[in-house]
Formats: structure tokens, C-alpha cells, sequence
């Protein structure tokens, strides 16, 4: 793949998931805040609510 499926920022922030979490990857169909862990940015959010 030529982009990434997921942003992480740090491993520290998804350290405490269980091994078998699944992520929810980048997708054109589905939410845009899809993908980011811990949480989308805030910045990210706004847009999604308007």
C-alpha cells in the first residue's frame, strides 16, 4: 500500500490494548475520524460535526 492504514502517534498509546484489538483502518466509505488511535485529532472532530 502506498499510504498508511492507521496513525499512531506513539506506542505508549495503544500499549494498554489487548493484543487481539482491531483496529479500524483509513477508509473513503466510512467516518473520517476512522483510523486514528487513541482518538482522532481535535481538529478532525470539528469538521466531523459540522
Amino acid at each position: 500500500s502506498l499510504y498508511s492504514s492507521v496513525a499512531i502517534p506513539s506506542v505508549e498509546s495503544i500499549a494498554a490494548l489487548p493484543l487481539n484489538f482491531q483496529f479500524k483502518r483509513f477508509s473513503n466509505a466510512q467516518s473520517c475520524t476512522r483510523g486514528y488511535y487513541p482518538s482522532p485529532p481535535h481538529s478532525l472532530l470539528k469538521r466531523a460535526e459540522s
